[in-house]
């Protein structure tokens, strides 16, 4: 039987430039401080040795992400960031203003993709295509060739802004989600409409491919994320958990979670397959703007209208808690290493006593994760 149980451990508070260990959560691995307004993107590189953040303040950070330090920092943007991605080799792909613009690390702009009057609200790039695509406040979209620069495409059909969009993996189909509470599918060489979903009864802020390229997410201010079949039409899971609207998502690399950032203050890690909310983060002091996997499945970054940006590690404790918190809770109540300090224990017996007893917690959960790994859900 699973127990859905969500655990805040408080822990030291340790102090260093531009950044402060975990507090309160023992999964909140780093909070990264330097932005002076709210945080609106977060993204990893491809070999994820840097984390990118971009903010309503105007600016972009690079920061190191072994040491938690700014590695690069570009403050003179004529406008907020909305939307970034890693592009290939020492570039970066961010929205500002009425364009997506090339920048390399040193700050200089390369190249910008214009064709917009209003501000751009999200991105997405292919590499396998070599396109581009964006939504705006515009409710027209449109799509450049990445190589040359060019708008090859611009779909038609939304009635309102459309502010998300994004490609599938192979670039055959693009997806985009409007003020109009409505997602369309489209193909992407003809420009052809071939889908229209309209059960979202509020706008529509993020949608996402899943990594299998299967099934897309939208996710929307009416507190809820959807899981569509692109070619159906049919709704696959329905994930509802906040309680204010739903302002990100993104799925992890190897497809089995998703993480959704939301004006509630919280990130909620979900388990796509079975729609079990795992786990909610709930260190931030205002609405989650953004949400990322790292590229090994191994950390999730939050940015937050509370200007920081938190780094998550996705300790093996969060599934063995939520999957096998009674059979843990049987084995360390059975163990005599576990308890508080004993009447005949002096404080030297007691420490002794205490790293037994961390490392028997450790490899308890090392067994437990295993054993969930081979339960845990990979298919509808």
């Amino acid at each position: 039987m699973k127990t859905k149980l969500y655990i805040t451990i408080p822990v030291l508070l340790m102090a260093s430039p531009g950044y402060l260990f975990c507090q309160g959560d023992e999964n909140l691995y780093r909070v990264l401080k330097k932005h002076g307004d709210a945080v609106n993107a977060v993204t990893f590189s491809v070999d994820g040795k840097y984390l990118a953040s971009g903010g309503e303040d105007k600016s972009i950070y690079i920061w190191d992400f072994s040491t938690g330090e700014a590695e690069f920092s570009m403050t003179d943007n004529f406008y907020p960031v909305r939307s970034m991605q890693f592009a290939p080799g020492d570039e970066m792909l961010v929205s500002s203003g009425p364009d997506v613009k090339i920048v390399d690390y040193t700050g200089n702009l390369k190249r910008a993709f214009s064709g917009y009057t209003t501000h751009i609200w999200s991105f997405d790039y292919n590499e396998h295509s070599k396109r581009l695509i964006a939504g705006s406040y515009s409710r027209k979209v449109n799509v450049w060739d990445f190589v040359s620069g060019d708008i090859i495409a611009t779909l038609d059909g939304h009635e309102k802004s459309v502010l998300a969009v994004c490609f599938s993996p192979d670039g055959r189909l693009a997806v985009t989600g409007s003020l109009d509470r409505t997602v369309r599918v489209w193909d992407t060489d003809s420009a052809k409409e071939l889908q229209k979903f309209e059960r979202h009864s509020d706008n529509i802020l993020v949608v996402k491919f899943h990594p299998s390229g299967r099934y897309f997410a939208s996710a929307s201010l009416d507190k809820t994320i959807r899981l569509w079949d692109p070619d159906s039409g049919k709704i696959v899971k329905t994930y509802a958990g906040h309680d204010k609207g739903v302002l990100d998502i993104d799925f992890s690399p190897d497809g089995y979670y998703l993480a959704s950032g939301s004006a509630d203050k919280t990130v909620i890690l979900w388990e796509v397959y079975t729609g079990d909310k795992l786990y909610s983060f709930v260190d931030h002091q205002g609405p989650v703007n953004a949400v990322r996997f790292s590229p090994d499945n191994g950390y999730l970054a939050s940015g937050s209208s509370d200007r920081s940006v938190m780094i998550w590690k996705l300790n093996k404790s969060i599934f063995t808690n939520y999957y096998f918190r009674h059979e843990i809770d049987d084995e360390t109540g059975r163990s005599d290493l576990f308890g508080p300090k004993r009447k005949n224990e002096n404080k030297q017996q007691f420490t002794e006593r205490e790293e037994k007893a961390r490392q028997a917690l450790e490899e308890m959960h090392d067994r437990y994760y295993q054993k969930y790994l081979k339960i845990r859900s990979s298919g509808f």
